[in-house]
């Protein structure tokens, strides 16, 4: 089941925890070791 963008809610969700943890990696990297 896709809908009209051609995006699962799986992929989509795959899509956004990727953005968040890679903005998380970006924002503590410079603070940690």
């Amino acid at each position: 089941m896709r809908d009209q963008k051609g995006f699962t809610l799986i992929e989509l969700l795959v899509v956004i925890v990727a953005q968040s943890a890679k903005t998380d990696q970006m924002s503590r990297g410079p603070i940690g070791p």
